[in-house]
């Protein structure tokens, strides 16, 4: 079993409660997992070197802001106000915080 130690630092997203997630491979950094972001959105993202959780969390919202825009009116209505917050919650392996933001989102915004 991987320790801490032998981790880089976005892998901690693969160990819950002690234990590895045989899933893993399949969804580590899919950005699907960001509440808002499809598989379109997704592909818009990577398409601007957005391709992992940990640049998601460095991306500033403006960027998205415009990236949606520029994409065109049904992506417009998309908000990736929360996605930076959810993409450094999972590089980081916080899963109890990102399962707390997410539960509190609707579509990637702040439930009403």
């Amino acid at each position: 079993m991987m320790t801490d130690s032998t981790l880089h630092p976005t892998h901690y997203a693969i160990e819950i409660e002690g234990q590895l997630d045989a899933g893993w491979q399949e969804w580590f950094d899919d950005l699907t997992v960001i509440e808002g972001i499809g598989p379109q959105i997704a592909q818009l993202c990577v398409a601007r070197g957005i391709d992992s959780w940990w640049v998601m969390a460095n991306t500033d919202r403006d960027r998205l802001r415009r990236m949606l825009a520029a994409a065109g009116p049904r992506f417009q209505v998309h908000d990736p106000s929360s996605w930076p917050e959810q993409g450094r919650l999972l590089a980081t392996g916080d899963w109890a915080g990102f399962k707390r933001l997410t539960h509190a989102l609707r579509g990637g915004r702040a439930s009403e």
